[in-house]
């Protein structure tokens, strides 16, 4: 895979970056005309010298050819005074740029908000309508789903709708971009046609939080319905221990020529053993720890009901909602753990900086903590990457680096129904395993597909991941171990 074939927005190809730019152009600029001025100064200052009307009397025509020369440069078109004149008034109309550049950007932002509201009111009015014209169009593309619903046969019927989904992104696109508003429509729908229900029901039952515009007040909704029956409850009681497991060696793994594909393929490992988080130490030559990458596992359990291990889908609507969750604390316990076992505190001086990041629900709880001020602040947290998580709407810090990377046939990163923001510290990554000849019928968010996709990274030369290197270089290096600390009930 070359770079051509890759979809990369935000980072240094962002407005934002761009706007930046300009406004750096315009600094530098500003200052080679202030330079200028205090030369055009300077020269002026040489005409009313005392030494120079002195020196008139001793040599009155080299005097007097000198003024003509200085006269010459305070007033050219190509003297200082006219050049720094020239420079500031460039620096101004850089500055204007940039501004008409932020107004483009603030101008984008608002009319993607009023398309998000304009989608959820289409679908809160038609949004079955709609997804059954899709359905419709999808299957005249596709004889195998009509067939498949015809038989009767769940397994082939989710089969072929996994097909069709791999096939066509655009279905998941529409499918996840309508969700709120068509599930809101067809509840209001429902109470509207029960007899002795009156209007009003719904809302009560949702909190207030229906009908809503507002993605999170959306999620919010679901889960107060939830809760009525004992489901999306973030209870139980859990604590964190450190593995009994050695540290596993990095072996030369994770070094910059290797980090993405290396660094994902640990990911994987993390999720091979139930509620368990990942945290690995790099060193200095030294032996001194100079930062962490703290690794969270993807969704484990989808029981609407909360079991033993809180990595689950009640965690997964709450982040959504923007919610605090125990998953957050409990990861941030790992970290706290590993810091403490290496002498650190939160909020130290001169506490290494953290990585933190995962695949699916591992990547969400990381942008939550990221965006959690008291976390970051506390953690020094400055780097997140994630692999196939929803993660648009997460307020992320300008100080803190994201690298998000995405399949177009993986559904999970597209659920918050919002691609994600076109700013200088955010690079998003997306591939097509079409073109990487994967098979239709494969799940594409299974982690090994990011794997490859990180590898192939590795080899990249785009300027946006060129810079994220250069951000997030700390981090790299074969020198370091990766410790497990689990996720158990309290009491166990």
């Amino acid at each position: 895979m070359g770079d051509e074939d890759l979809q990369l927005s935000g980072g240094s190809g962002s407005l934002e970056a761009k706007t930046d730019d300009i406004r750096g152009y315009a600094g530098y600029i500003d200052g080679a005309g202030d330079d200028l001025t205090d030369a055009a100064q300077t020269v002026g200052g040489l005409l009313l010298s005392g030494d120079l009307a002195q020196a008139i009397v001793l040599a009155p025509g080299e005097v007097a050819a000198l003024e003509g020369k200085l006269t010459t440069t305070s007033l050219s078109p190509t003297g200082p005074g006219a050049m720094a004149l020239r420079m500031e008034v460039s620096a101004r109309l850089w500055r204007l740029a940039a501004e008409g550049y932020d107004l483009v950007d603030a101008t984008q932002k608002v009319a993607a908000d009023l398309i998000d509201a304009g989608i959820d009111v289409l679908a809160f009015v038609a949004g079955p309508e709609i997804l059954a014209g899709a359905l419709l169009v999808a299957a005249a593309k596709n004889p195998d789903l009509v067939a498949a619903f015809a038989s009767g046969d769940k397994d082939r019927l989710i089969a072929e709708l996994n097909e069709t989904a791999f096939s066509e992104p655009w279905l998941q696109e529409l499918i996840t971009r309508t969700a709120g508003g068509t599930l809101q429509g067809l509840a209001f729908r429902i109470e509207a046609l029960l007899p002795f229900v009156p209007p009003g029901t719904l809302t009560l039952l949702t909190g207030g939080n229906w009908p809503s515009l507002d993605y999170e007040n959306q999620i919010a909704g679901l889960i107060a319905l939830g809760n009525l029956f004992g489901a999306f409850q973030d209870d139980g009681e859990f604590k964190v221990e450190v593995s009994e497991d050695k540290p596993i060696g990095l072996d030369g793994r994770l070094t910059e020529e290797t980090f993405l594909g290396d660094l994902l393929t640990l990911q994987g490992q993390v999720s091979t053993e139930d509620a368990r988080v990942g945290v690995v130490r790099k060193y200095d030559d030294e032996g001194n720890v100079v930062g962490y990458i703290v690794q969270v596992p993807g969704t484990q359990e989808w029981a609407a009901v909360r079991g033993d291990n809180p990595v689950d889908l009640t965690s997964n609507l709450l982040l959504e909602a923007g919610e605090h969750t125990q998953t957050q604390e409990l990861v941030v316990e790992a970290l706290r753990q590993a810091m403490a076992a290496d002498g650190y505190q939160p909020g130290d001086d001169g506490l290494p900086p953290v990585m933190i990041g995962g695949h699916s629900q591992g990547g969400i709880t990381a942008a939550a903590i990221a965006s959690n001020p008291e976390y970051q602040e506390s953690y020094n947290i400055t780097s997140v990457y994630t692999a196939g998580s929803p993660i648009a709407r997460f307020d992320i810090p300008e100080d803190v680096s994201v690298l998000s990377l995405e399949y177009d046939e993986d559904v999970v990163p597209k659920l918050d129904g919002r691609d994600n923001p076109d700013i200088s510290h955010w690079v998003t990554v997306t591939d097509s395993l079409a073109t990487e000849g994967v098979p239709p019928d494969v799940g594409a968010a299974h982690t090994d597909y990011y794997d490859d996709l990180g590898a192939d990274l590795d080899g990249s030369s785009a300027e946006e991941l060129e810079r994220w290197r250069r951000e997030n270089a700390v981090f790299f290096g074969g020198n370091g171990d990766s410790t497990y600390y689990e996720i158990k009930p309290d009491g166990e």
